[in-house]
């Protein structure tokens, strides 16, 4: 996992526990943004990072995430199921 997405994962799982993110993670934001001026973690990428992973695991069943646009073709594909 590329470096920028591992610090925004890390900021996500904070939010997503309720509580502030960790000054350690900060840290690592802050060093980022000073490597990479060009291509700076902010706030608002934390929030489209934190809503992305939400909806990606509203999308997951059973551990697994369905492609939207493949959804309906992947369920017509499967065997149904010998018992209820």
């Amino acid at each position: 996992m590329d470096e920028r997405k591992e610090i925004h994962k890390a900021a996500s799982d904070a939010i997503a526990a309720g509580g502030p993110i960790p000054e350690k993670v900060m840290d690592m934001v802050r060093d980022f943004n000073r490597r990479f001026p060009e291509y700076p973690i902010t706030g608002q990428t934390i929030k489209q990072s934190f809503r992305g992973r939400q909806r990606a695991k509203q999308r997951n069943e059973f551990g697994i995430s369905l492609n939207p646009k493949l959804n309906a073709r992947l369920r017509s594909e499967v065997t149904q199921p010998v018992y209820n």
